[in-house]
């Protein structure tokens, strides 16, 4: 289960952290699709590309709109999938979940979750 979000703190205009939390939405949604191609194009494709990306951006800009942890768990999620993509972790059930889980976990943390 993702950990509950924390408050959110930022000097930045509540529109601008909306619109970076919608952009934040979009990515997740490409993400989830690109985790169950992922197992189909194997670790060093399109997907895990994808997934590195996603979580290399969002680890460089979380903490500018105050989602410090959402950043930190980005930074797990690149990590990861560097991993992966160099061939130093193969790709099975448990990677696939990790890389769920911080998809989750990135989401919570930045008050996306149950949020259409």
């Amino acid at each position: 289960m993702p950990p509950p979000p924390k408050k959110h703190r930022c000097s930045l205009p509540a529109g601008l952290v909306r619109e970076y939390q919608d952009d934040c939405r979009k990515g997740l949604r490409a993400c989830r699709k690109a985790l169950a191609r992922l197992r189909l194009e194997g670790p060093t494709g399109d997907a895990a590309r994808e997934l590195r990306l996603f979580g290399h951006q969002t680890a460089g800009s979380a903490g500018t709109y105050g989602f410090q942890d959402a950043g930190e768990a980005a930074r797990s999620l690149q990590l990861s999938m560097d991993e992966l993509l160099s061939g130093r972790q193969e790709l099975e059930m448990p990677a696939v979940m990790r890389i769920k889980r911080l998809l989750d976990s990135i989401e919570a943390l930045l008050g996306l979750a149950g949020k259409a």
